[in-house]
């Protein structure tokens, strides 16, 4: 999907491993993808247009499995036989699941220009530095993600810098005195 701000996600191929104890192909390969989503998608989704994707290709001969239907047209996630799944046992068909993880994967989000928060903001920013606000779009994550997860509006302003995520990360101090004048206006005013 395309967001009118955020634009098209993307993604990427991270790591491909397939390996063999002797000089005969490998029965298995695993692929993995980072995808970057926009809202309205999300984990599932990802997986399943992948998993379409994936099996245009079988049905376009594009990709072959190793003679075995499949069980019900459908890719399987995590192996499952039957249901919404594939018979995966010695298939040759790809499987298609999202990676398990302890915490989890950061949604995407984007706060409406028109939310009551962000106009105050803009004013504040606006009457405090005479210049108008602009509202930019990132495409990363960051803990502000958490905090849109769970439906609380997020706004994010910092100070004018450079070379971030490094040892050469530097802030103005000017605009860092502005940034807390900003936000103080801000408080006061919630």
């Amino acid at each position: 999907p395309t967001h009118p701000k955020l634009g098209q996600g993307n993604q990427f191929v991270r790591s491909f491993r397939s390996e063999s104890v002797s000089l005969s192909v490998p029965d298995e390969a695993t692929l993995l993808i980072d995808r970057h989503i926009v809202p309205p998608e999300n984990a599932e989704s990802a997986r399943m247009d992948l998993a379409s994707r994936i099996m245009r290709m079988y049905d376009e001969g594009k990709m072959k499995g190793a003679d075995v239907a499949r069980a019900d047209g459908a890719i399987g996630m995590n192996g499952a036989k039957g249901g919404n799944g594939m018979n995966s046992e010695n298939s040759g068909r790809a499987i298609v699941s999202i990676k398990p993880r302890e915490v989890p994967y950061l949604m995407p989000y984007a706060t409406p220009e028109d939310n009551p928060d962000v106009r105050m903001l803009s004013r504040i920013i606006e009457d405090r530095l005479g210049t108008p606000a602009r509202c930019n779009y990132g495409l990363s994550v960051a803990d502000e993600n958490l905090i849109a997860m769970q439906g609380v509006p997020v706004a994010s302003l910092g100070p004018i810098g450079g070379g971030e995520h490094s040892n050469g990360e530097w802030v103005g101090k000017r605009s860092y005195l502005e940034l807390i004048e900003v936000l103080g206006a801000f408080l006061k005013g919630m």
